[in-house]
């Protein structure tokens, strides 16, 4: 009889613990989480809607149906759940919440709704984030994406970048550069095009703390460039170029800087000095017109003679072809011109040398040279020109008979280009 009674106390438990377990919200967790985990994700979704018409308070039931509406690709029916139950708010410290909140507004951003994408971005953002971890530096990124705010967006990622940083997370702040620099290169673009330099300046300041850059430096170089700032100019050009030693673009800006500043200055020694330097950065000019026109500013800083109606010609002879340069003198300071070479080329092999004093009464007037050997047909000839030993200007076209080519006074040729006059 006592055995019995045990019996019947223990079959009464389990009947009460069944009846607790299908009247309690736990069945509907429980089955929901079961089948979602298993791929039933349908089936889920049917449990925890009749679970969520039992319990509307539940807020772990409510989650869990947003969390499966979600994977099977039903955002819209994710986003009613989380917003009719105010998730956002009831849920603002649970992190595996926080984490599926930034899912969602990636999902609604895909799906083309910026304005629920950014509404849900957001709201993640006002929960207590506190925490420097991996997974915060994860959802800021994401976020940063989604919002519309690019000013929002970069400073969420430089606070991502200093956690990173703190973390040691080097793949993480590889990601976060990636994502910032050409923010920060564009807004310090837009700013010196308003002229807003020292707002450019702090932009870049703040994209120095990214790392060692060559377009950041060279972009604080244009910034003190455009402040008449040349010292500090050149110290920022020549930071760019140490990092990008092949950049053109660096060299050629450099030395753009360095004649404008060689112009506007009246002390001699150091209009030199920018002139000097700023032929050193052209270096060869032969195959680049904007170093070529920049070269013949800086020329024409500190002339001492300048050459003017130059041009070359191929001439047919009988059966050969010879080339002839033509030029005026015009002497532009109080040095005296003694004497002019000429050496032609034809490619880059050279074919005759031509030298004769200069009087008085050829200054200003037209002076013929004409090559004493033929060339061959279409090949590349030129002509270099040196007054006083020193090279002018040199003097390209194609071997065509009669074919005119004009010389340094026209700047649409770009087979002409204008020498190395040495500085007074």
């Amino acid at each position: 009889m006592k055995n019995l009674g045990i019996l019947f106390g223990f079959i009464l438990i389990l009947f009460s613990g069944f009846v607790f377990w299908t009247g309690t919200p736990y069945r509907y967790l429980m089955e929901g989480s079961t089948d979602l985990t298993s791929g039933k994700v349908a089936k889920a979704i049917e449990t925890l809607n009749d679970g969520l018409n039992h319990y509307p308070d539940n807020d772990e039931i409510a989650f869990l149906l947003a969390k499966a509406c979600l994977s099977s690709g039903e955002y819209e029916d994710a986003n009613k759940v989380v917003k009719d139950k105010q998730l956002f708010v009831t849920l603002k410290d649970d992190k595996e919440f926080q984490d599926f909140l930034v899912d969602l507004a990636e999902a609604n951003q895909r799906a083309g709704d910026l304005k629920l994408a950014s509404f849900f971005a957001k709201k993640y953002l006002s929960m207590k984030l506190e925490e420097n971890s991996k997974r915060i530096v994860k959802n800021q990124i994401k976020i940063g994406q989604i919002l519309t705010d690019e000013t929002e967006a970069v400073k969420i990622w430089e606070g991502a970048f200093n956690v990173a940083a703190a973390l040691r997370e080097t793949e993480l702040k590889e990601s976060l550069r990636g994502l910032l620099m050409p923010k920060y290169l564009q807004l310090v673009k837009d700013l010196r095009a308003g002229n807003k330099n020292e707002d450019a300046l702090d932009v870049l300041e703040r994209a120095e703390v990214l790392g060692k850059n060559a377009e950041v430096k060279f972009q604080e170089a244009l910034v003190y460039r455009d402040l008449g700032k040349i010292e500090i100019a050149s110290k920022k050009f020549e930071e760019a170029i140490q990092i990008e030693e092949e950049n053109d673009e660096y060299k050629i800006a450099y030395a753009e800087a360095l004649e404008q500043a060689a112009s506007k200055s009246d002390d001699k020694e150091k209009k030199k000095e920018y002139a000097e330097k700023a032929k050193l950065l052209i270096g060869d000019s032969s195959t680049d017109q904007r170093k070529s026109s920049l070269l013949s500013k800086i020329i024409n800083l500190n002339a001492k003679f300048k050459v003017q109606d130059g041009s070359i010609k191929v001439s047919r002879v009988g059966d050969f072809l010879y080339p002839t340069i033509s030029f005026k003198i015009d002497q532009v300071s109080d040095i005296e011109i003694s004497s002019y070479r000429v050496i032609f080329f034809e490619g880059t092999s050279q074919i005759d040398i031509y030298e004769s004093s200069v009087t008085q009464e050829e200054l200003n007037q037209l002076i013929e040279v004409t090559a004493r050997n033929p060339i061959s047909e279409n090949k590349e000839v030129s002509a270099r020109l040196f007054l006083n030993k020193e090279f002018i200007a040199e003097f390209k076209t194609l071997p065509k008979a009669d074919k005119k080519t004009e010389g340094i006074e026209d700047s649409q040729n770009p087979k002409v280009e204008e020498g190395e006059n040495p500085t007074n």
